[in-house]
């Protein structure tokens, strides 16, 4: 398998099988581009070759922490590619994620031909004034905690401060590109939250409790949930979540739900 990066690299004059017929890796570049005419310089465009030089598979996307998010894919060529954990440790990550919405049976197909199923969704939350739930005393915002409890905050967060995504989004959360709400049994944080906002929507992120209970878990989440629908509430904008795939949300008086996106991962 070969990978190539379509805009940053020069083997323009490379002889690649595309379609049966031999043609050069700049003349391919070109045909997706006229399918695709203004590139996302924020994302990477990759191609992927066979050893003998076939174009097997094109995709779009960027990566954060360990993950990989694919946010478009093209298979060139049959049989299906099917070195993926190849592909993961070239593209120096540990998970793929390929974004698919909802109503688009026919990639949500071929994604699970390709190995892939779906494992979490993104859903879009719209309150409107007749939601009724305040925010719990217990969660307050980060930047109200005393410095003691700030460092309460860190030794949280350290079963998972391994993960390469999340030192990133504490990076991120001092300098101040990332927000959170703190849950606090007494006065020692006990649970976190953390979201990103935007214009027009707020985005939540990691969530983090010191407890393996299932219920204690459950009820210190629904705490955060509702401090995220009362902000979002307060400044009228919209919530975007990530849950289970199978997960559904209850019908609540003031709240609205819309599945954004399905998000895939090897099965």
């Amino acid at each position: 398998m070969q990978l190539f990066n379509l805009y940053g690299m020069d083997k323009n004059d490379l002889t690649v099988e595309f379609s049966g017929r031999l043609t050069t890796l700049g003349q391919l570049r070109e045909r997706i581009q006229d399918l695709r005419p203004v590139a996302d310089q924020e994302d990477d465009h990759w191609l992927v070759l066979s050893n003998s030089g076939r174009a097997q598979m094109y995709f779009r996307g960027c990566r954060s922490g360990i993950v990989y998010y694919i946010y478009e894919l093209h298979v060139l060529s049959e049989p299906l590619f099917h070195e993926w954990k190849r592909l993961t440790r070239l593209l120096e990550v540990q998970m793929l994620d390929i974004t698919c919405f909802p109503h688009d049976t026919e990639h949500a197909a071929l994604y699970q031909r390709l190995g892939f199923e779906a494992v979490t969704k993104r859903v879009e939350i719209t309150v409107s004034p007749k939601y009724g739930f305040t925010s719990d005393p217990s969660v307050v915002p980060l930047e109200t905690l005393s410095l003691e409890q700030t460092q309460d905050v860190c030794y949280l967060m350290r079963p998972t401060l391994k993960d390469a995504g999340t030192r990133e989004m504490l990076g991120e959360l001092a300098n101040g590109f990332v927000s959170a709400f703190v849950g606090l049994h007494g006065q020692k944080p006990f649970s976190l939250m953390l979201y990103k906002e935007f214009p027009k929507s707020i985005i939540t992120e990691q969530f983090c409790c010191q407890t393996f209970d299932p219920i204690a878990y459950s009820v210190e989440f629904l705490k955060h949930y509702h401090a995220i629908l009362h902000l979002a509430g307060q400044k009228g904008k919209k919530v975007n979540m990530g849950v289970a795939i199978e997960h559904e949300f209850p019908s609540i008086e003031g709240l609205e739900y819309r599945v954004i996106t399905h998000h895939y991962t090897l099965a």
